[in-house]
């Protein structure tokens, strides 16, 4: 069964509107990711805050160790103790309101008021002045008087407040302008394992993407600013996140690959992605990786061969050209894809991967690639910093990945699991030839529409593999 998710978006730059999903009108709460604003006042009383504790001032923690450990110690800074804080404990944490996802904001929200002299008791309340002062703090990044600005209680205890995505993006724009928003930055990028935890998508997010910062918000809310000043804020309108990791890959080119949903067994119920059938999204995804020219436009149907025992020779020979070309610079080099299955049909294309010590660094393999024939056509910082280049003669996807990389060992346990397999490499075979049949604009379309069955089939290898491990 298949679902749709729509997300709202709005992206500014240099008080500009650079980027729209949807309608950038939308109203909805800042909820959590008005965390860094709500953070300003703390680095502006106290400068002698260390990153973890800044940072876990503007988390939405997931109760880890680390992010225990640094609420403990922002709340030894206020001072103040476990007792004080006004957050209550949260359904399905461990016991002690310093468990609930936002005790660190709360922390932060005691330090505060020791430093300006406040009374500690009810500072979550809308009356007190701590939330008065915020309430001017976020009107007015946002471009807002702050009477204009409709608030209301978060799940947390405190204010929370409303605007659309267009004024959200505006007030991350704003951000380094702000007095004590340079330190608040910095700290959440030091530590972008405390914003989140494991799991979450604005920890990986910026993992991934070093100089950005992001906060999520509840009800499928997700908001930042990248390194060149670009301030946005994505909303998924039924609440639901899942569908935040493949708009970034639309709305920002930010590739973080689909979300599994998984049933409470562990078998792979779907895949939140992009549309398949989207070709203006894949025309505007596929434009930010191409290198020398736009993506080609399919101009007929999808070709599936039979199995060719000529294509493992044809590996052989381009396998024996990249080590000449390359010489020890190679780490990993292997037939990956449907041809190196014996059995399964395919597209006649050769995939290979290929393993060097960076990506990044270009000029350690593609001048000699490109000497050797292979022509580099798209280049993919955000996804595993791939490299794809064509082949000189034969029909070759040549895929360049930097040592030890994941996305390889992906690539060859799939293989790996599909030559010994026989009913799940059917199962593959039999999705191939009917998506091949649909009148797809872009190869990538193909691709992508696969995916269900390709993560079906490799949780059941990943499955017997471990199994297999003594």
């Amino acid at each position: 069964m298949e679902a749709r998710h729509r997300v709202h978006g709005a992206a500014v730059r240099d008080a500009r509107l650079v980027e729209v999903a949807g309608s950038p009108d939308l109203v909805c709460f800042l909820r959590s990711s008005a965390k860094p604003i709500q953070a300003l006042p703390l680095v502006r009383a106290r400068p002698d805050l260390a990153d973890p504790e800044i940072a876990i001032a503007c988390a939405s923690h997931r109760a880890e160790p680390a992010q225990i450990a640094a609420v403990r110690s922002l709340l030894a800074k206020a001072p103040a103790s476990e007792d004080d804080l006004e957050c209550g404990e949260q359904e399905g944490r461990p016991a002690g309101a310093i468990h609930h996802n936002c005790s660190g904001k709360h922390a932060g929200f005691l330090a505060v008021c020791q430093a300006r002299g406040w009374d500690r008791a009810g500072y979550r309340r809308a009356d007190h002045p701590l939330q008065r002062a915020l309430v001017e703090e976020v009107a007015g990044i946002a471009g807002l008087a702050s009477e204009d600005l409709a608030t209301a209680i978060d799940g947390c205890g405190v204010v929370t407040f409303a605007m659309t995505l267009q004024q959200m993006a505006v007030a991350f724009a704003r951000l380094p302008e702000i007095d004590g928003a340079a330190r608040v930055l910095a700290a959440i990028r030091a530590r972008p394992d405390l914003i989140g935890g494991d799991g979450s998508l604005d920890t990986l997010l910026m993992s991934q993407k070093p100089g950005w910062v992001a906060k999520g918000g509840a009800e499928g809310l997700l908001c930042g600013i990248t390194p060149d000043g670009t301030g946005f804020a994505l909303k998924c309108e039924d609440g639901d996140s899942r569908a935040l990791r493949p708009a970034l890959t639309q709305f920002l080119g930010v590739e973080l690959g689909p979300v599994l949903v998984e049933s409470s067994s562990g078998d792979l119920a779907g895949v939140v992605g992009l549309d398949p059938e989207d070709a203006a999204a894949y025309e505007v995804r596929l434009a930010r990786g191409r290198v020398g020219g736009p993506a080609e436009r399919l101009h007929k149907p999808i070709e599936i061969a039979e199995y060719d025992p000529a294509w493992p020779a044809l590996y052989e020979r381009e396998e024996a050209r990249l080590r000449v070309a390359l010489g020890n610079r190679i780490v990993r080099l292997a037939h990956a894809g449907s041809t190196s299955v014996p059995g399964l049909p395919a597209k006649p294309i050769i995939d290979i991967v290929l393993e060097v010590a960076s990506t990044a660094d270009e000029d350690g393999y593609v001048p000699e690639l490109e000497a050797a024939g292979y022509v580099l056509t798209i280049r993919e910082p955000d996804w595993w910093e791939h490299r794809l280049f064509k082949g000189p003669d034969t029909n070759v996807n040549l895929h360049v990945f930097s040592a030890a990389c994941e996305e390889t060992d992906r690539m060859l346990l799939f293989r790996d699991h599909l030559r010994s397999d026989d009913v799940d490499r059917e199962r593959y075979a039999r999705a191939k030839r009917e998506l091949a049949t649909h009148d797809w604009t872009y190869m990538q379309q193909y691709a992508d529409a696969k995916t269900a069955i390709v993560q079906e089939i490799m949780s059941r290898a990943a499955a017997k593999r471990q199994g297999a491990e003594p």
